[in-house]
């Protein structure tokens, strides 16, 4: 089996990582088993291309017998708009400096060089990006003294994603709990 990704980013290694069909897998010779086989691999990449953004993705694939005992697979992929994070809502943010200190972690630049141009461009949405920088809120909440701090969203498939601007929209809910300061007394110096 060869495999045919027609796609021309960075990352189609990481989208020929997702598939399970690999060369000398089977692939079932009746036509319903077989299309739902490919059917499935289309969500779980379709599925990985939406965790990195990619929300309008199309992923079609299709087998074409070669010989008679093999076959290639085709994988089509439109990926459509890559969306961007939108705006970000901070509630119980009572004793941070300021709430824009917590969005701010949310939002990255990615440096762009095209043909020796320096292009700044707005990185995309991806959720291993958004577990890090949900990571980066609690640590910033450590830092002012919150060691319990629960830090939760609402970020839903259903309803955070905006076609229309491609823009996803989250509430970052923050319960600082108890404050923690710890004080050192040591010893007088006046002692000794």
């Amino acid at each position: 089996m060869r495999r045919i990704v027609r796609l021309e980013t960075v990352f189609a290694d990481d989208i020929v990582r997702r598939m399970r069909l690999r060369p000398g897998a089977e692939l079932s010779p009746y036509d319903q088993q077989r299309e739902r086989q490919l059917a499935d691999e289309s969500r779980r990449v379709a599925d990985y291309l939406r965790d990195e953004g990619w929300f309008d993705a199309k992923v079609t694939m299709r087998a074409a017998r070669q010989g008679r005992y093999a076959a290639v697979v085709d994988v089509d992929i439109a990926l459509g708009r890559r969306y961007r994070i939108g705006k970000v809502t901070v509630v119980g943010a009572a004793s941070a400096p300021s709430e824009d200190d917590i969005t701010a972690k949310f939002f990255h630049k990615k440096i762009v060089l095209p043909f020796g141009l320096v292009s700044v461009l707005d990185a995309g949405f991806s959720r291993a990006q958004f577990s890090k920088d949900l990571a980066a809120v609690i640590q910033y909440y450590k830092g002012l003294q919150f060691p319990a701090v629960k830090v939760s969203h609402d970020l839903d498939a259903a309803s955070s994603f905006d076609r229309r601007t491609h823009t996803v929209n989250f509430t970052i809910d923050i319960e600082e709990r108890r404050q923690l300061n710890v004080l050192f007394e040591g010893n007088d110096e006046e002692r000794f």
